[in-house]
């Protein structure tokens, strides 16, 4: 029998990309600000989560393309982009059959 002795992790990493053009101003805005949108929305008082700094996305952007990648997907920006009315076939997520 193999023992495995060491560090267990069981974060995971997840990131997307939306075009720019299938989502508005507004939208955009909230997406960069999503930690702040979330609490507003109510998403920390799912579940008993709490949303916090350390569930912040980062971002990177082109002309025509905003990507959005973090090392521990704690913040649900699947539902999030729901709520805030994003178009479910825009958005790609790694990984997903994109909600």
């Amino acid at each position: 029998m193999k023992i495995r002795a060491g560090f267990v992790s069981n974060s995971s990493s997840s990131s997307f990309m939306v075009p720019k053009a299938s989502i508005t101003g507004e939208q955009y805005e909230k997406i960069l600000n999503h930690i702040e949108e979330g609490k507003y929305l109510g998403m920390d008082k799912n579940e008993g989560y709490k949303i916090s700094y350390r569930d912040e996305w980062r971002f990177t952007e082109t002309e025509n393309i905003l990507k959005g990648y973090t090392s521990m997907d704690n913040f649900d920006m699947q539902e999030f982009m729901q709520l805030i009315g994003v178009n479910k076939i825009e958005a790609h997520f790694e990984g997903d059959d994109c909600w």
